[in-house]
């Protein structure tokens, strides 16, 4: 995992322009739906006119805009402040809302004024902990009157031509009835390298990792978005064009209002979403035990277990994850794997975080499953560009565990497999691991051979229909 940060940061000038424009070639396998949710009608908002050409050019994002937001989520009518840094004198905003739109992709709901900028301090660097914060004033308040539910990206242009992309989400009220889209914040903020370090390395490596990580700074991934372009809005994309009932949070709504998950259909997670509280970790659990189906649509899900705090801007801003037990002053609830505090992977996922980084191919263990209807695969078939960087693995059979691909895998020298699971729980919920983070991040992206990218859009679209359905049947 701690390579996997080097490797994106490599690659993350590509990903802005090909992040999701690869889901227009899904219109030959896939057919809109009609289902409407509870209060949000999710197929009418698609069928409004989308926003061509959204995406600013790649090489716009150089550093010298940043920005950042004061809430990760708002209910719909709510407010929330801006936080921009620019060299130029002026920036302008939109707002875009992440949909299908008859292939569009997005929405443009708001757009501001030509809006005075000034270049901000930089990082104010607590010494204990490696924690970085930018100390900026607000640029705008920013008031979502008319902003239907959803998931967001601000794209800021500044008047010297540089851009950068905030993430943001337009919560919705209530799950009850819903298929619950859930954003991986902070695993967004884990990665983020904004002021010298992350939960992974500092400038000296492991040993100078950040062990604290505030949501007050800009991000450097996903041009300012995390890692919500590459992870999770191709998904996002899939489902909004089927029309599903969706509901919209984040991780940390799951971590502050645990109720919040009360009487989802079921719960969805995209390709990364590696650092949970807790408390996420138990409603989730609970959700299912109260017959909220779950969907793992990556790998290395939930294996930090981390604790939100208050920063100067708000309420759980704050994310502390030592890594190491005999660090953690809070001994007694020591923010480390979730497997070292008797709460397995498995108990969560079905399968166990395996290893990175991986490569292999996607192989089919059990052709006769409804994930795999209309593809036409055979046991045995293998697919190229789906498996890795991390992957999961059936590493215990148990009568309630469905192996649904079980992919010969190479981590390095070591020769392992990575596992795709339905696992069934009494409650009469279902839970599926994928069990690899190039579901989302390779195939649905475009990023695969085009068989593979066939079949990962039509067991998606599958697994997608089937989340309105009490276990997935």
């Amino acid at each position: 995992m701690l390579s996997l940060h080097r490797t994106a940061l490599n690659s993350r000038r590509r990903l802005a322009t090909a992040a999701l424009l690869p889901l227009l070639c899904l219109a030959g396998v896939l057919s809109p739906g009609t289902a409407e949710g509870a209060g949000f009608n999710v197929a009418a908002e698609n069928a409004q006119a989308g926003t061509p050409n959204w995406q600013f050019a790649k090489s716009k994002f150089d550093e010298r805009t940043l920005a950042f937001a004061d809430r990760v989520s708002v209910l719909p009518g709510q407010h929330f402040g801006l936080y921009v840094s620019c060299r130029a004198k002026q920036v302008t905003v939109q707002a875009l809302r992440i949909g299908y739109y008859s292939g569009a992709g997005a929405r443009r709901i708001w757009s501001s004024p030509s809006t005075p900028c000034q270049w901000q301090r930089n990082a104010v660097i607590d010494t204990a902990t490696g924690m970085a914060r930018a100390p900026w004033t607000r640029t705008l308040d920013i008031t979502t009157t008319g902003w239907p539910e959803g998931m967001y990206v601000l794209k800021l242009l500044a008047n010297d031509g540089s851009a950068t992309y905030v993430d943001m989400v337009l919560r919705s009220p209530s799950s009850a009835g819903r298929v619950v889209f859930v954003s991986s914040t902070q695993t967004f903020q884990a990665y983020n390298q904004w002021g010298g370090a992350n939960l992974y390395r500092g400038r000296k490596g492991f040993v100078s990792r950040a062990r604290v990580v505030t949501y007050d700074r800009p991000q450097t991934w996903g041009y300012g978005s995390g890692k919500f372009l590459e992870y999770e809005a191709p998904l996002l994309m899939q489902a909004e064009r089927l029309g599903l009932p969706l509901a919209y949070i984040t991780d940390t709504d799951i971590a502050a209002q645990p109720r919040i998950l009360d009487g989802a259909l079921s719960i969805i997670s995209g390709g990364h979403s590696e650092y949970w509280t807790q408390t996420q970790r138990d409603a989730v659990m609970a959700a299912r035990t109260a017959g909220s189906n779950l969907l793992f649509f990556g790998a290395n899900t939930s294996y930090w277990r981390g604790r939100l705090s208050r920063s100067p801007l708000g309420a759980d801003r704050v994310l502390t994850v030592y890594k190491v037990a005999s660090e953690d002053p809070l001994r007694a609830h020591p923010s480390v794997r979730f497997r070292d505090l008797g709460q397995p992977d498995a108990q969560l996922l079905g399968a166990t975080y395996n290893c990175f980084p991986a490569r292999g191919a996607f192989t089919v263990s059990k052709a006769s499953s409804f994930v795999f209807a209309g593809t036409g695969v055979h046991n045995g078939q293998a697919f190229a560009g789906i498996i890795g960087p991390e992957v999961d693995q059936l590493r215990q059979r148990a009568a309630n565990v469905e192996l649904l691909a079980s992919s010969p895998t190479r981590c390095g020298r070591h020769r392992t497999h990575a596992s795709m699971v339905l696992m069934h729980d009494p409650s009469g919920a279902a839970t599926v691991d994928v069990g690899t983070m190039g579901w989302v991040s390779k195939a649905l992206r475009g990023e695969a051979p085009p068989a593979s990218v066939r079949l990962v859009a039509i067991v998606t679209d599958n697994l997608l229909r089937a989340s309105t359905r009490r276990g997935l049947a």
